[in-house]
Formats: C-alpha cells, structure tokens, sequence
C-alpha cells in the first residue's frame, strides 16, 4: 500500500510540476516572441533536465520502499556533469534577470 501511495503522489506532483513548466514555457513564448532557436533550447533544456533528476529521485524512492536500497553509490562523473550544468542554467537564470 505504501508502494502505491507514493507513487500516486510522486504522480501527482509530476502532473502539477509538468503544468507550471508548461505555463512558464507559454509565458515566455508570449513575452518574447521572436526568440532565437537557441534560447528555445535552452528553456527545453532547463525543463528535461528537471525531467531526468525527478526520474531518478522517483526510482530512488520506489528502491528505499522496497527495501533494495543497497550499499550507498559514490559519486559519478555523469553525476558531476548533470550537476555542474544545472548550477550553470540555475547562475546564468539568475544573474541574466
């Protein structure tokens, strides 16, 4: 039971989380409608990336409820990379507004 409750949830917050994504995506469209190929890409950048963090923290969750939580993982190199992009999305946002 707990199994499926979390997963509703996890499901739920998807759900929610892809309709703020795609609202800020409409916005942007809107507010600037002339905008360059490059930058398109880097909004859909932005929101894949999200994509493949909650992907892993939701398969992260369903091994802890399943009790196959294993031995604890070292830090990759794919790891570093994927975190050192989103740092550099995250700054470049922020210092570009």
């Amino acid at each position: 039971m707990d199994l499926l409750r979390f997963i509703m949830n996890s499901s739920l917050l998807g759900v929610g989380l892809a309709m703020d994504a795609f609202s800020v995506s409409i916005v942007n469209g809107f507010h600037e409608p002339e905008m360059s190929a490059g930058k398109k890409n880097k909004i859909a950048g932005v929101f894949g990336l999200l994509l493949f963090i909650g992907g892993k923290m939701l398969i992260e969750g369903i091994r802890i409820l399943r009790g196959k939580e294993g031995k604890e993982e070292r830090l990759g190199k794919g790891t570093l990379i994927v975190q050192g992009i989103g740092t550099e999305i995250l700054l470049t946002k922020l210092l570009s507004s």
